[in-house]
């Protein structure tokens, strides 16, 4: 396992070696494939390693990682395969089994799985639950979802995937996304994690996106946690005049609907001028503060 700088997790856990495949809008800038073709040509690490990140070999269970979460006796927030989807359709049931025993076993850790693939992550859910006490009290299911088409199309799976806590992932938000009303009837039984784009390409975000979500989340009693703005940051949160003076090169108009720099009349849009400052500059911080609320484990085991 290793340290990540991931906000909402202590640690990352990668005991599968794969390579994932775009499967939606939010692919476009992924950090998984970046890393995966560094991997691909690290001559340090096996051949049949190197095959699987590179695409060309089956993903490849490794052993000596699959134990990794019982030697670490400090509790901690470990997210679960991050470096791909655990739920991958070339990820074998096998391996998924395996994992998932390692995690009922070091039940001191709560286990963050994130999946952009709920109808696979459902069916072994399926399958797991017919043998073995499910849901366990430290293993969150979660899915990605960068826009509403996507959130209409892996929710509702969510939704019948029974899990101690489930939640959302909305990064990279590209556009404004409603919460279905089942999932924010979860209350504390969910999770709400939104952020903006990172990466060469990154697309920016309109504020009033996270600012609908987050107020969903407060009226619901449901944890929110904003993860980043990413690498652009909005005018009307303040600086506007300063970064104005520096002359950036980097900006452009967004409106509520996701239209970069939009040619007609947008005022009934509500365009924002964003600046690319940066993923530190422009910080983690929205209308003037940090929101980094989690569900609790003593929830969970009610």
């Amino acid at each position: 396992m290793n340290k990540t700088g991931i906000e909402y997790l202590d640690l990352s856990w990668n005991p599968i070696a794969m390579r994932c495949t775009p499967c939606g809008e939010g692919c476009q800038q992924c950090w998984h494939l970046r890393m995966a073709n560094r991997l691909s040509g690290n001559l340090a690490i096996r051949c049949d390693l190197r095959a699987a990140y590179a695409g060309e070999e089956p993903p490849v269970l490794v052993e000596q990682r699959l134990w990794d979460p019982l030697r670490r006796k400090k509790p901690a927030r470990i997210g679960v395969q991050f470096m791909g989807d655990l739920f991958h359709d070339d990820v074998p049931f096998e391996f998924v089994h395996q994992v998932f025993e390692t995690m009922e076993r070091a039940q001191w850790h709560t286990f963050i799985i994130l999946t952009k693939r709920p109808e696979r992550m459902q069916q072994f859910i399926d399958i797991y639950s017919r043998w073995r006490s499910w849901p366990l009290p430290n293993v969150w299911g979660l899915v990605s979802a960068e826009n509403q088409q996507r959130a209409d199309e892996r929710m509702p799976i969510l939704l019948r995937t029974p899990f101690a806590v489930r939640g959302v992932s909305l990064e990279p938000l590209l556009g404004p996304v409603i919460l279905p009303d089942d999932f924010l009837a979860l209350g504390k039984r969910a999770w709400v994690i939104a952020g903006g784009e990172t990466g060469p390409g990154a697309r920016p975000a309109h504020p009033d996106w996270f600012r609908g979500v987050r107020d969903a989340c407060a009226a619901a009693d449901v944890p929110f946690f904003f993860k980043q703005w990413g690498e652009w940051w909005p005018h009307g949160l303040g600086r506007g005049s300063f970064l104005d003076s520096l002359n950036l090169e980097r900006t452009c108009w967004l409106d509520i609907r996701g239209s970069v720099n939009p040619t007609y009349s947008a005022m009934l849009w509500e365009p924002e001028k964003c600046y690319r400052v940066g993923k530190k500059a422009a910080s983690r911080l929205l209308d003037g503060q940090k929101w980094e609320q989690w569900p609790k484990r003593e929830v969970a085991d009610d």
